[in-house]
């Protein structure tokens, strides 16, 4: 069953995020990408409205909810940037996308409406393309949050595993300085050696592509339809999309095979700087001399903390429901650290030591 209410107040609410979220941008690139967002869904709106109408189905005023809803992206936006919050907005397109497909198959919507839809769904195809991680640089964001996340657990862990071994702070504060070096050495090296294989991989398929265009544009025609099929667009629509796209070779290239556009030192010095604030809560209050169970405690204060935020960002930057992927997080961080605790009081009693 189609919820025109509903449907009606999402693209509602989604035109007031856009509009905020333009009021604090500075990229006129972005800008205009947002701008062009606003309007779209504001026509969508105007789409189900008119449904709303046809039927005598009365539609909700849009309240406060809605408008505090908006302003709660905003300063999402301002506490983790733009490129967190776009992944947010691109998770509700794709399930709008969704859901607008199974519409099409319906008995309740007239061929005419069903026509006006598929356009509707094809402007939400082309957002979801807009809000690309490329586009909005996603894709050095993400690469940070995982290292955050691996240099947090990996280093809450030994530390907790230290900390049951030595009295002295400063030995405990070393030990999970030592891990954290050697983990920011082992990641960022691998950070490198991924992207740089990326790279080569992308030469190699543009180069392919030239061949295809040279020898059989038909095939290549082909490729792209296909990718905008299963992108959602009818048969019809999709192969005039495509001959639009493979008018121009350059196009032809970004949408086969897109540019990578992170360097290999760039992704390297991220994934380096990343893992550096990782390790820094659990290793901070041996840092500052405090040990026994009040420096125990508070780093796993402050682990639990950054756990969960990292959690909630891993969600956000991952398509899942960011709450869950906060407390599995923590649950599985601290228990890590709990299990490492436990080996190391192990050890301490039966290898007698106890520095």
């Amino acid at each position: 069953m189609i919820d025109i209410s509903k449907n009606y107040t999402d693209e509602v609410f989604n035109k007031l995020v856009y509009e905020e979220l333009l009021k604090s941008e500075k990229d006129g690139k972005l800008v205009e990408v947002l701008k062009n967002l606003a309007q779209a869904e504001e026509r969508h709106a105007e789409f189900w409205k008119k449904l709303a109408i046809s039927r005598g189905i009365s539609l909700p005023k849009i309240g406060y909810k809605q408008r505090i809803g908006a302003k709660l992206y905003k300063l999402f936006r301002t506490l983790f940037g733009i490129s967190l919050t776009v992944k947010l907005l691109e998770s509700t397109e794709q399930t709008v996308i969704r859901r607008y497909k199974e519409y099409l198959s319906m008995n309740s919507l007239s061929e005419e409406e069903k026509a006006e839809l598929e356009q509707v769904l094809k402007d939400e195809v082309i957002h979801e393309r807009l809000l690309t991680e490329e586009e909005f640089g996603f894709s050095n964001v993400r690469d940070t949050i995982y290292g955050v996340s691996d240099g947090l657990v990996e280093v809450l862990a030994a530390v907790s595993g230290f900390a049951s071994v030595f009295v002295n702070p400063i030995l405990v504060a070393a030990g999970g300085l030592i891990v954290g070096a050697s983990g920011t050495l082992s990641m960022s090296v691998g950070a490198y050696l991924s992207t740089k294989s990326e790279e080569e991989i992308s030469r190699s398929e543009g180069k392919k592509v030239e061949e295809q265009l040279e020898l059989d544009r038909t095939s290549v025609f082909q490729v792209v339809k296909k990718a905008l099929v299963e992108k959602g667009l009818s048969e019809s629509t999709a192969e005039v999309a495509a001959q639009e796209i493979v008018k121009d070779d350059t196009k032809i290239k970004e949408f086969v095979c897109p540019p990578i556009k992170v360097s290999a030192k760039r992704s390297a010095m991220t994934t380096a700087f990343s893992y550096i604030l990782g390790f820094i809560p659990p290793v901070l209050p041996y840092l500052a001399g405090l040990g026994g169970l009040t420096g125990l405690i508070l780093s796993y204060t402050l682990s639990a903390i950054a756990l969960l935020t990292v959690g909630f960002l891993v969600g956000v930057s991952s398509d899942v429901k960011p709450w869950k992927k906060s407390l599995e997080m923590f649950a599985l961080g601290i228990g890590a650290a709990l299990a490492t605790h436990a080996l190391g009081i192990v050890a301490s009693i039966y290898l007698h030591i106890n520095v």
